[in-house]
């Protein structure tokens, strides 16, 4: 019976947590646990930027070459794309949904002082300037303690879940009834 069998894989389950979760977890293993996946909790880099639009490529491609020449951009164009205040730094998400990925995704890899490709925005055509980066950072563990905890537990309920199915998975005997037709 199908409701049987799913009641008894959510009792089995439920079990198997418990008796995962039944003994808390050690500094031991949040320790290791932070150092295995310590990247996961790191913030993302921000960027301070400024996007410059045109209406024509010859204007954008001009500016561009400007602004890697070492002008500042308040002389290569008087009227930036407004996006947040000077100084204000936005992550890699905030730059993907108003410019799409692959310009968010140059500005990352760029050197401050430099500027993107010109690439085609709406009906205009856009680079940015970055102006600013600041790099992501690891938090230290005390700082995210609780969250590595509850992690590493998981991680430890998904093991002992994998361990009871590769068990079962071995002991199991299973016939494949054939339809007769």
């Amino acid at each position: 019976n199908p409701e049987v069998r799913s009641a008894l894989v959510r009792s089995a389950i439920t079990r198997v947590n418990s008796e995962a979760a039944a003994e808390p977890v050690s500094e031991r293993e949040v320790s290791a646990y932070y150092e295995e996946h310590k990247e996961s909790y790191a913030a993302a880099a921000s960027f301070d930027v400024t996007a410059l639009y045109f209406e024509s490529a010859p204007r954008a491609a001009a500016a561009r070459a400007a602004v890697e020449a070492g002008s500042p951009v308040e002389q290569v164009v008087s009227d930036p794309l407004p996006f947040g205040s000077p100084g204000t730094h936005v992550s890699p998400r905030t730059l993907a949904n108003y410019f799409g990925p692959g310009l968010a995704d140059a500005v990352s890899h760029l050197a401050v002082g430099h500027a993107t490709e010109v690439m085609q925005l709406g009906n205009g055509l856009v680079f940015i300037c970055l102006n600013n980066k600041a790099p992501g950072e690891i938090p230290s563990l005390a700082s995210v303690r609780e969250l590595v905890a509850a992690d590493a537990l998981r991680d430890r309920q998904e093991h002992a879940l994998e361990t009871l199915l590769t068990s079962l998975r071995q002991t199991a005997h299973v016939e494949l009834a054939t339809a007769s037709r």
